[in-house]
Protein backbone atom coordinates (compact mmCIF):
# COMPACT_ATOMS: atom_id res chain seq x y z
CA UNK A 1 0.00 0.00 0.00
CA UNK A 2 2.92 2.42 1.09
CA UNK A 3 4.64 1.31 -2.32
CA UNK A 4 1.19 2.36 -4.41
CA UNK A 5 1.09 5.63 -2.49
CA UNK A 6 4.60 6.84 -3.12
CA UNK A 7 4.23 5.55 -6.87
CA UNK A 8 1.43 7.99 -7.05
CA UNK A 9 2.98 10.78 -5.25
CA UNK A 10 6.42 10.15 -7.17
CA UNK A 11 4.27 11.15 -10.21
CA UNK A 12 2.68 14.22 -8.85
CA UNK A 13 6.74 15.62 -7.51
CA UNK A 14 7.63 14.75 -11.44
CA UNK A 15 5.10 17.42 -12.45
CA UNK A 16 6.89 19.77 -10.75
CA UNK A 17 5.27 19.50 -7.43
CA UNK A 18 7.30 19.81 -4.24
CA UNK A 19 5.62 17.29 -1.85
CA UNK A 20 6.90 16.89 1.82
CA UNK A 21 5.87 13.29 3.19
CA UNK A 22 6.67 11.78 6.51
CA UNK A 23 6.95 7.82 6.58
CA UNK A 24 6.98 5.33 9.13
CA UNK A 25 9.74 2.08 8.44
CA UNK A 26 9.92 2.71 4.77
CA UNK A 27 11.40 -0.34 2.33
CA UNK A 28 13.89 0.15 -0.16
CA UNK A 29 12.11 0.81 -2.99
CA UNK A 30 9.96 3.25 -1.26
CA UNK A 31 13.27 5.08 0.29
CA UNK A 32 14.67 5.10 -2.95
CA UNK A 33 11.86 6.96 -4.20
CA UNK A 34 13.15 10.03 -1.93
CA UNK A 35 14.85 12.87 -3.46
CA UNK A 36 16.12 14.64 -0.39
CA UNK A 37 15.83 13.74 3.28
CA UNK A 38 14.97 15.43 6.59
CA UNK A 39 16.30 13.16 9.73
CA UNK A 40 15.43 14.73 13.11
CA UNK A 41 16.29 12.46 16.40
CA UNK A 42 14.53 12.59 19.31
CA UNK A 43 14.03 15.98 20.56
CA UNK A 44 13.38 17.07 17.37
CA UNK A 45 17.33 18.13 16.55
CA UNK A 46 18.22 17.52 12.77
CA UNK A 47 20.66 15.40 12.31
CA UNK A 48 20.73 14.85 8.34
CA UNK A 49 19.10 16.62 5.79
CA UNK A 50 20.17 16.55 2.09
CA UNK A 51 19.90 14.94 -1.02
CA UNK A 52 19.99 11.18 -1.02
CA UNK A 53 21.94 10.30 -3.83
CA UNK A 54 21.95 7.30 -6.17
CA UNK A 55 20.51 4.55 -3.95
CA UNK A 56 21.44 6.96 -0.43
CA UNK A 57 24.82 6.93 -1.09
CA UNK A 58 25.19 10.63 0.16
CA UNK A 59 23.45 9.51 3.41
CA UNK A 60 25.23 6.20 3.69
CA UNK A 61 28.83 8.17 3.34
CA UNK A 62 28.03 11.02 5.46
CA UNK A 63 27.08 8.40 8.46
CA UNK A 64 29.83 6.05 7.71
CA UNK A 65 32.65 8.89 7.63
CA UNK A 66 31.95 9.98 11.20
CA UNK A 67 32.40 6.78 12.14
CA UNK A 68 28.85 4.78 12.32
CA UNK A 69 29.11 0.85 11.45
CA UNK A 70 29.30 0.67 7.49
CA UNK A 71 26.17 -1.01 5.81
CA UNK A 72 25.70 -4.42 4.77
CA UNK A 73 25.12 -5.61 1.33
CA UNK A 74 21.53 -5.38 0.75
CA UNK A 75 20.63 -3.83 3.84
CA UNK A 76 17.95 -0.87 3.82
CA UNK A 77 18.92 2.29 4.53
CA UNK A 78 16.50 3.61 6.45
CA UNK A 79 16.56 0.78 8.95
CA UNK A 80 20.39 1.05 8.78
CA UNK A 81 20.51 5.12 9.77
CA UNK A 82 17.73 4.09 12.43
CA UNK A 83 20.28 1.61 14.02
CA UNK A 84 23.34 3.75 14.17
CA UNK A 85 21.41 6.98 15.68
CA UNK A 86 21.28 4.69 18.74
CA UNK A 87 24.71 2.77 18.92
CA UNK A 88 27.63 4.00 19.99
CA UNK A 89 31.11 5.28 18.34
CA UNK A 90 34.24 3.37 19.08
CA UNK A 91 37.07 6.44 19.21
CA UNK A 92 40.75 6.76 20.27
CA UNK A 93 41.34 8.73 23.71
CA UNK A 94 43.75 11.11 25.17
CA UNK A 95 46.08 7.91 25.78
CA UNK A 96 45.48 6.21 22.87
CA UNK A 97 43.41 3.16 23.54
CA UNK A 98 39.63 3.08 21.91
CA UNK A 99 36.85 3.71 24.09
CA UNK A 100 33.18 3.70 23.51
CA UNK A 101 30.81 6.76 23.40
CA UNK A 102 27.39 8.45 22.61
CA UNK A 103 28.06 10.76 19.51
CA UNK A 104 25.83 13.43 19.66
CA UNK A 105 24.84 13.67 15.99
CA UNK A 106 23.27 16.86 16.20
CA UNK A 107 26.29 18.57 17.23
CA UNK A 108 28.03 16.30 14.30
CA UNK A 109 25.47 17.89 11.61
CA UNK A 110 26.29 21.67 12.56
CA UNK A 111 29.71 21.43 12.36
CA UNK A 112 29.55 19.09 8.52
CA UNK A 113 30.05 21.01 5.24
CA UNK A 114 26.14 19.70 4.39
CA UNK A 115 25.26 22.55 7.22
CA UNK A 116 27.44 24.90 6.23
CA UNK A 117 26.27 24.44 2.53
CA UNK A 118 22.77 24.70 3.13
CA UNK A 119 23.20 27.85 5.47
CA UNK A 120 24.84 29.76 2.18
CA UNK A 121 22.34 28.76 0.15
CA UNK A 122 19.49 29.94 3.02
CA UNK A 123 21.68 33.39 3.37
CA UNK A 124 21.98 33.53 -0.75
CA UNK A 125 18.14 33.06 -0.88
CA UNK A 126 17.45 35.78 1.82
CA UNK A 127 19.25 38.63 -0.15
CA UNK A 128 18.00 37.88 -3.08
CA UNK A 129 14.38 37.65 -2.23
CA UNK A 130 11.13 39.33 -4.09
CA UNK A 131 8.72 41.27 -2.49
CA UNK A 132 6.63 40.72 -5.72
CA UNK A 133 7.02 37.36 -5.03
CA UNK A 134 5.37 37.14 -1.55
CA UNK A 135 2.07 35.27 -0.91
CA UNK A 136 -0.18 38.01 0.42
CA UNK A 137 -3.71 37.30 1.40
CA UNK A 138 -6.70 39.70 2.28
CA UNK A 139 -7.97 37.88 4.96
CA UNK A 140 -6.50 36.25 7.91
CA UNK A 141 -9.65 32.89 7.40
CA UNK A 142 -10.47 31.69 4.50
CA UNK A 143 -14.15 31.76 5.15
CA UNK A 144 -16.28 34.65 6.39
CA UNK A 145 -16.92 34.99 10.43
CA UNK A 146 -20.44 34.51 9.82
CA UNK A 147 -19.86 30.93 7.83
CA UNK A 148 -17.09 30.12 10.26
CA UNK A 149 -19.67 30.47 13.35
CA UNK A 150 -21.93 28.28 11.08
CA UNK A 151 -20.05 25.45 10.01
CA UNK A 152 -18.53 25.58 13.58
CA UNK A 153 -22.00 25.39 15.24
CA UNK A 154 -23.13 23.16 12.66
CA UNK A 155 -20.16 20.36 13.95
CA UNK A 156 -20.54 20.91 17.31
CA UNK A 157 -24.34 19.89 17.62
CA UNK A 158 -23.63 17.12 15.41
CA UNK A 159 -20.98 15.85 18.02
CA UNK A 160 -23.04 16.07 20.98
CA UNK A 161 -25.74 14.82 19.11
CA UNK A 162 -23.64 11.28 18.57
CA UNK A 163 -22.41 11.29 22.14
CA UNK A 164 -25.33 9.72 24.07
CA UNK A 165 -23.86 8.38 26.34
CA UNK A 166 -22.54 12.05 27.72
CA UNK A 167 -25.46 13.89 27.31
CA UNK A 168 -28.21 11.07 28.75
CA UNK A 169 -25.55 10.89 32.13
CA UNK A 170 -26.14 14.77 32.23
CA UNK A 171 -30.02 14.33 32.01
CA UNK A 172 -29.50 11.39 34.60
CA UNK A 173 -27.88 13.49 37.32
CA UNK A 174 -29.95 16.27 36.68
CA UNK A 175 -33.25 14.20 37.25
CA UNK A 176 -32.15 12.28 40.26
CA UNK A 177 -30.38 15.57 42.21
CA UNK A 178 -34.34 17.29 40.89
CA UNK A 179 -35.39 14.45 42.84
CA UNK A 180 -32.97 14.43 45.61
CA UNK A 181 -33.76 18.25 46.16
CA UNK A 182 -37.42 18.33 45.84
CA UNK A 183 -38.00 15.33 48.76
CA UNK A 184 -36.96 17.99 51.12
CA UNK A 185 -40.17 20.09 50.48
CA UNK A 186 -42.54 16.59 51.09
CA UNK A 187 -43.24 17.47 54.75
CA UNK A 188 -45.15 20.87 53.51
CA UNK A 189 -46.20 19.40 50.22
CA UNK A 190 -49.69 20.49 51.62
CA UNK A 191 -49.79 23.68 52.88
CA UNK A 192 -51.51 26.69 50.94
CA UNK A 193 -49.27 29.32 52.86
CA UNK A 194 -45.79 28.98 53.73
CA UNK A 195 -43.53 30.84 56.58
CA UNK A 196 -40.82 33.06 55.79
CA UNK A 197 -38.40 30.65 56.98
CA UNK A 198 -39.78 27.71 54.47
CA UNK A 199 -40.02 30.40 51.56
CA UNK A 200 -36.15 31.12 52.74
CA UNK A 201 -35.55 27.18 52.58
CA UNK A 202 -36.88 26.41 49.20
CA UNK A 203 -35.36 29.54 47.40
CA UNK A 204 -31.84 28.59 49.03
CA UNK A 205 -32.82 24.88 47.84
CA UNK A 206 -33.38 26.16 44.18
CA UNK A 207 -30.69 28.14 44.77
CA UNK A 208 -28.45 25.39 46.00
CA UNK A 209 -28.96 23.07 43.35
CA UNK A 210 -28.30 24.90 40.48
CA UNK A 211 -24.74 25.28 41.80
CA UNK A 212 -24.45 21.38 41.89
CA UNK A 213 -25.90 20.70 38.87
CA UNK A 214 -23.45 23.52 37.47
CA UNK A 215 -20.82 21.99 38.82
CA UNK A 216 -21.63 18.29 37.64
CA UNK A 217 -21.92 19.47 34.26
CA UNK A 218 -18.69 20.92 34.46
CA UNK A 219 -17.19 18.01 35.48
CA UNK A 220 -18.65 15.70 32.97
CA UNK A 221 -17.78 17.89 30.14
CA UNK A 222 -13.95 18.31 30.98
CA UNK A 223 -13.49 14.73 28.45
CA UNK A 224 -15.30 16.42 25.31
CA UNK A 225 -13.46 19.59 26.06
CA UNK A 226 -10.40 18.17 25.73
CA UNK A 227 -11.31 16.64 22.47
CA UNK A 228 -12.81 20.02 21.43
CA UNK A 229 -9.36 21.52 22.63
CA UNK A 230 -7.27 19.77 20.63
CA UNK A 231 -9.51 19.95 17.08
CA UNK A 232 -9.39 23.94 18.54
CA UNK A 233 -5.87 24.05 18.19
CA UNK A 234 -5.57 22.42 15.22
CA UNK A 235 -7.95 24.19 12.95
CA UNK A 236 -6.85 28.00 14.73
CA UNK A 237 -2.87 26.80 13.58
CA UNK A 238 -4.70 26.06 10.25
CA UNK A 239 -6.45 29.43 10.34
CA UNK A 240 -9.96 27.95 10.08
CA UNK A 241 -11.15 29.68 13.25
CA UNK A 242 -11.27 31.39 16.03
CA UNK A 243 -12.02 31.43 19.73
CA UNK A 244 -14.68 33.41 18.76
CA UNK A 245 -16.39 30.94 16.94
CA UNK A 246 -15.78 28.12 19.16
CA UNK A 247 -17.39 29.97 22.26
CA UNK A 248 -20.64 30.63 20.01
CA UNK A 249 -20.68 26.91 18.35
CA UNK A 250 -20.92 25.42 22.41
CA UNK A 251 -23.72 28.00 23.57
CA UNK A 252 -25.68 26.64 20.47
CA UNK A 253 -24.71 23.04 21.26
CA UNK A 254 -24.95 23.39 25.10
CA UNK A 255 -28.22 25.11 25.38
CA UNK A 256 -30.69 22.61 24.44
CA UNK A 257 -29.19 20.36 27.36
CA UNK A 258 -29.19 23.02 29.85
CA UNK A 259 -32.00 24.26 29.23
Amino acid sequence: AALLVMKALRKMCNTGRTIVATIHQPSSAVFDMFDDLLLLKKGGEVVFFGDLGTCSCNLISYFEGLGCTPINRGENPSTWMLNVLGEKITMKDESGGEKEVQLDFASEYKNSENYRTLQGRLEEIAKKKKDSLKITYSSQFAASARDRDNLMAHRLVTIYWRSPAYNLTRITLSVAMGFIMASSFIPIRAKDTFSETEMTSMLSTIFLSFIIIGVLSITSVLPVMNNIRNMYYRHKTAGMLDGRSVGRALAAAEWRFIV
